[in-house]
């Protein structure tokens, strides 16, 4: 009636009684005004179809695994992270847990956004300790425990200085990022 092209998706029973799914397209041929035929293809989506169901499945699988993991990550007794060290020298937290707010009064997002804020709040020895086992974990990449202190301000204006415990392992990236992984409580 409209002359114009069209196109449907529709589901067909096979005589063996699978379900396929099938693409039409096409338009009609007109002479005098009136449509005498119509030109066209049909062609069988059935594989695209169950890709869209797996990928719809899989993400609803991921979401669902994120917020375990964020719920799990928030009931942890410690901050967790996942720190990239570039072999350029520059430093990114991948992840920060929620928790550095209340231990070190930083947030993720400026861990993210800034990761010298993190190691400006260390003590110069251990941030020296720090750095040493991670040259060697470059090379020897086994799970290492560190005990550091760090400097936080006051609202009155004053410092207090407090011992955290870290756990990490390392491992290298594909993309030549060393990965530090860990946890640090109070």
């Amino acid at each position: 009636a409209t002359d114009q092209p069209f196109e449907a998706e529709y589901r067909v029973l096979h005589p063996n009684g699978t379900i396929h799914w099938l693409l039409s397209r096409g338009r009609s041929i007109r002479e005098s005004q009136q449509p005498v035929r119509m030109v066209g293809m049909v062609m069988d989506i059935s594989a695209r179809k169950r890709s869209e169901v797996l990928l719809e499945l899989a993400e609803v699988a991921w979401q669902e695994n994120q917020q375990l993991l964020d719920t799990i990550m928030s009931n942890l007794p410690g901050g967790v992270f996942r720190c990239l060290y570039a072999p350029d020298g520059r430093v990114t937290f991948a992840y920060a847990s929620d928790a550095y707010q209340e231990l070190l009064g930083l947030t993720p997002q400026i861990l993210t956004a800034r990761p010298a804020s993190f190691f400006e709040l260390w003590h110069p020895e251990d941030l020296l300790a720090w750095n040493q086992m991670l040259q060697l974990a470059q090379t020897t990449p086994e799970p290492s425990y560190l005990e550091y202190r760090v400097s936080l301000s006051q609202p009155d204006g004053s410092t207090v200085e407090k011992w955290l415990a870290r756990t990490a392992r390392f491992a290298w990236a594909n993309s030549g990022e060393f990965v530090v992984d860990g946890v640090d409580i109070e």
